[in-house]
């Protein structure tokens, strides 16, 4: 064996010796398309190299098959593992087979509190703090709070969408918590009623009454919910009805208030107990029709 020849074996057998840990930027050119994998990776044992190389191959670019294997090793070091097309399983928070929901209807904000358009979020403020819970938690466009009354499980809610957007944060409380129509209360004021009387109804239409309006429309038109109203007496002289909605109760009428809003909590505690026909025969047996 020549000089020479013994040379060039030593040479090609060193290039299929495999590398045990070696680092390197690697590119791979070829006449259609450019491989540029370019971070730094660590290399093992090498194997024979895949489809991907093939144009390497036809291009001639490769000196020879060991270098091809080197680098099919690199590029396999560097891939990441496949993102899975299976959306993402989470636990969803649903309310179980009893629970209400109870809306009190108002506009948020500083300068509406105490107003007389405001009177559905002091029910369910009081109701709360009544009951040991804190409406604040935000969830779909309301303040919220979740606790237990007479044994039902309650979620009470004062929308933040203001007054005439109001079914906007409504139907997606119903939808996330998979509330039907028949457990939704809401309280709001009405201004067909006097001042503190209550009326407590199983069904009915808006009255004129945009929160209602937009609740209505929202629930694809169905009005059989159960509503609370409370009155606030119409306004008098020439004062218009959304100026008066928006002013605050005197000193007589919010002591009045004050009472009705202890007998709201009295009748929202006995539509969760005894049920909705008791609990409006047991109002409308008080006059507070």
């Amino acid at each position: 064996t020549s000089t020479a020849s013994l040379a060039h074996n030593a040479e090609a057998n060193s290039m299929l010796m495999p590398i045990p840990v070696a680092t390197a930027k690697l590119a791979c050119v070829t006449t259609a398309k450019t491989y540029v994998p370019s971070t730094i990776v660590r290399v093992g044992q090498l194997r024979k190299p895949t489809r991907m190389f093939r144009p390497c191959y036809q291009a001639r670019v490769s000196p020879c098959f060991a270098f091809l294997r080197r680098l099919q090793q690199a590029w396999d070091s560097m891939r990441l593992p496949r993102k899975s097309t299976q959306p993402v399983k989470t636990q969803s928070t649903t309310a179980s087979g009893d629970t209400w929901l109870i809306v009190g209807l108002g506009n948020p904000g500083a300068t509406y509190e105490g107003t007389r358009h405001n009177i559905g979020f002091e029910v369910v403020e009081a109701l709360a703090e009544a009951e040991g819970m804190v409406v604040r938690q935000n969830e779909q466009k309301a303040l919220v709070a979740k606790g237990r009354i007479n044994g039902v499980t309650v979620i009470l809610a004062k929308p933040q969408t203001f007054m005439n957007r109001s079914g906007d944060s409504v139907s997606r409380l119903m939808r996330f918590y998979k509330i039907p129509l028949e457990r939704l209360l809401v309280v709001y004021d009405d201004l067909d009623i006097a001042v503190a009387q209550l009326r407590l109804k199983g069904k009915g239409g808006h009255g004129g009454h945009n929160g209602m309006r937009s609740i209505i429309d929202q629930c694809g038109g169905s009005n059989k919910f159960a509503r609370l109203r409370i009155g606030v007496g119409r306004p008098t002289g020439l004062t218009p009805v959304a100026a008066h909605v928006l002013t605050t109760f005197g000193e007589e009428d919010r002591e009045k208030m004050d009472v009705a809003k202890a007998d709201a909590l009295d009748i929202i505690r006995a539509v969760l107990s005894v049920g909705l026909d008791r609990a409006m025969s047991a109002a409308n047996s008080k006059g507070k029709t």
